[in-house]
């Protein structure tokens, strides 16, 4: 009869060692890391953005800075898009940190498009005399 395995016995390529149980701190440090560090590479990725505007002496010249910028845009987004999801295997609360700030990115932006067309209505239901 053939010896079927032990089941105390981890698979092939698996490690014995349990997983390091994070601290408190730890945890706040890497959830902080996340949400920090997402608000201050976006924004310099923002700040570059807007302040690459040029007076460039062709109108080609200025779609194509255009066109540079969107492609740089869409790629950004997509490596925040991969580092979220690798990291949210490897660092969890790095990972979850990241997403809270962009959930409260937009928080901020519906709160202010909201306003903003309440603002702009406005005019709208106010009698005139």
């Amino acid at each position: 009869m053939a010896e079927q395995p032990e089941s105390d016995k981890p698979a092939e390529g698996t490690s014995n060692k349990p997983k390091k149980q994070l601290t408190r701190n730890e945890i706040i440090r890497d959830f902080l890391i996340g949400f920090v560090g997402w608000w201050i590479i976006s924004g310099l990725v923002w700040l570059g953005v807007t302040n690459a505007t040029f007076t460039l002496p062709s109108r080609i010249w200025n779609e194509l800075l255009a066109l540079f910028e969107l492609i740089f845009l869409l790629l950004f987004f997509l490596t925040q898009l991969i580092a979220l999801i690798l990291l949210a295997f490897r660092r969890g609360w790095i990972a979850l940190g990241m997403l809270s700030a962009i959930a409260l990115n937009l928080m901020i932006t519906l709160f202010i498009g909201l306003t903003q067309n309440a603002f702009c209505f406005a005019p709208f239901f106010v009698p005139l005399r």
